[in-house]
């Protein structure tokens, strides 16, 4: 029985590698290319200073796409992005190869993936809906407010799970039965590098630790019944951190607690309105005041036309350079965007951004923006 079993093991194996060596491998290349004009009126208060900019900005990726037909359902191929740039000096310095991974899958056993894609909760979020270029989750202010240039007030925190972003993990999605899918995503200590910058070290981590293992998961249910469509998504991640020096850091005692975050997210669709929102929770274990951010909004589709209207909130305790304070910083963006032909389109952007990081010079700013330019996808 046992050299049976064996034998009927190598026959199926021999099978399948047979049909992979027939099999073609079919070589998709998309991408993307935005080029817009953004300008900025920002107000700062105590310091009672007026920036007025004006900027030029563009971004641009190609996909390649490899994907081979395995027989008896099953498939895998693998992805590559080349990224060209944001803003004057970006391209200076900047890794041309943005994420590589490959992956497997059937509709029975669902799909796997290696590589340096973003985890299972990034990727099934969904959040306020934005028509323009930026998108409302986790928007980086600095490439739409010339003004702002590189520092702490960059970003609107996001509601996506994006610790280990673009490093070395592997994740696995369920098939939808019913509606219902899960991810999971393991991001090992050697593949969590991120260290003590960007996101650790805005909201607070221990910036005398590293990253250790990274374990997220995420559950979503999807239902579509007639011109109604609806999307909730629950996700996860615990994070853990790993001391490399004893002692304080900014005059702060530090000790390397792990840390786990919550994400919840959710749209709604009837005929041409989507409603969305979104929220994060970052429970730090090191301070008491932990860091939580939530957006909400609308889209309306009229044709060729395309409008949005979001609201975001980003809140944390941050270093204002004096102090740890409370901030609490607020932006309001409407978008609108024409189809022009397919994959091309016009996009104009307004909003409104308050800061409030307590006391010192950058402590309060109130920055309005106007952008506006051109999205085409291949």
């Amino acid at each position: 029985m046992k050299k049976i079993l064996i034998g009927t093991t190598a026959l199926i194996a021999v099978g399948m590698l047979a049909t992979a060596a027939n099999a073609t491998p079919r070589v998709q290349l998309g991408g993307f290319m935005n080029f817009y004009g953004g300008w900025s009126n920002d107000y700062e208060v105590p310091g009672v200073r007026t920036i007025n900019a004006v900027d030029f900005i563009n971004e641009a990726e190609a996909h390649v796409r490899i994907s081979t037909d395995l027989g008896n359902g099953m498939r895998t191929g693998g992805t590559i992005q080349f990224r060209g740039g944001v803003g004057d000096g970006d391209n200076n310095g900047q890794n041309i190869v943005k994420r590589v991974w490959g992956w497997v899958e059937s509709n029975r056993y669902g799909r796997t993936e290696i590589g340096t894609r973003e985890s299972a909760p990034y990727q099934m979020q969904v959040s306020a809906p934005d028509v323009g270029v930026f998108g409302v989750d986790g928007t980086d202010l600095v490439y739409i407010i010339p003004s702002l240039g590189d520092n702490a007030y960059g970003v609107i925190g996001s509601t996506q799970l994006d610790r280990t972003y673009r490093n070395m993990k592997i994740t696995y999605f369920t098939p939808q039965v019913h509606g219902l899918q899960a991810g999971f995503s393991f991001t090992p200590r050697s593949g969590n590098e991120s260290g003590a910058t960007g996101f650790d070290k805005t909201f607070g981590y221990n910036p005398l630790a590293v990253d250790g293992n990274a374990y997220e998961g995420a559950v979503s249910y999807t239902v579509r019944t007639g011109a109604v469509k609806g999307r909730v998504v629950a996700g996860v991640g615990f994070y853990e951190r790993i001391p490399t020096t004893a002692g304080t850091f900014g005059g702060t005692t530090w000790a390397a607690r792990n840390s786990t975050e919550y994400s919840l997210g959710t749209q709604l669709g009837f005929g041409a309105i989507t409603l969305g929102a979104g929220f994060r929770y970052v429970d730090l274990n090191e301070k008491s005041d932990n860091p939580y951010s939530w957006n909400l909004g609308a889209a309306y589709q009229m044709g060729r036309n395309e409008f949005s209207l979001s609201v975001a909130n980003w809140t944390a305790v941050v270093d204002n350079g004096i102090e740890d304070v409370r901030s609490s910083d607020y932006m309001v963006l409407a978008s609108a965007k024409h189809t022009l032909a397919e994959g091309v389109d016009a996009f104009v952007s307004g909003g409104y951004v308050y800061y409030d990081k307590g006391a010192g010079s950058l402590a309060r700013r109130h920055v309005g923006m106007a952008v506006g330019g051109m999205m085409i996808s291949f």
